[in-house]
């Protein structure tokens, strides 16, 4: 469990205060379990309406199927609810900067996926990980009228996708 408070500007206001809550079960010597519970709300938070606060919650699930010491393959199926539009519009973004992206903020609503991949652990401090994934959006469009995929046409998306990780 993590949870963090604290204001979010320089004056000291706009308290925001998270938690992170994991549970994790192994069903059998090859298959894992996981579930996550976040919860997030913050006074005076909502961009889409200034001076109310904001509120998001959501629930994310994985099943994890280790092939052998090398191979993994996964499952994960998210919902997540932004109920003041206020986490979900982008990276850096923030009204009247030229950080990040630039379309207006405010996407309130619920914002699901599913997706299936692989970890490849060729060494042990490096995992890649190639994933299929398809993003649904149920919700208000933002300020400026835009969905929030396909530059600002679209409800849903599918993806083709792959990150790695390097510790170290």
């Amino acid at each position: 469990m993590m949870v963090d408070t604290g204001a979010q500007d320089t004056a000291g206001l706009n308290n925001r205060t998270t938690y992170i809550l994991v549970f994790s079960q192994q069903l059998g010597p090859n298959l894992t379990y996981a579930l996550q519970h976040n919860l997030g709300f913050e006074d005076d938070g909502s961009l889409r309406t200034a001076g109310d606060d904001a509120e998001w919650y959501g629930v994310c699930q994985w099943l994890t199927y280790k092939i052998n010491d090398k191979w993994s393959a996964g499952a994960r199926a998210e919902w997540v609810r932004d109920d003041d539009g206020a986490r979900i519009g982008g990276v850096g973004n923030y009204i009247g900067s030229d950080k990040g992206w630039l379309g207006l903020p405010g996407f309130a609503g619920n914002f699901y996926d599913i997706s299936l991949g692989l970890n490849y652990r060729p060494c042990p401090n490096l995992v890649l990980r190639p994933e299929v994934r398809w993003d649904w959006y149920e919700g208000t469009t933002n300020l400026a009228g835009e969905l929030p995929f396909d530059n600002g046409n679209d409800d849903d998306q599918f993806l083709v996708a792959m990150d790695m990780i390097f510790t170290f």
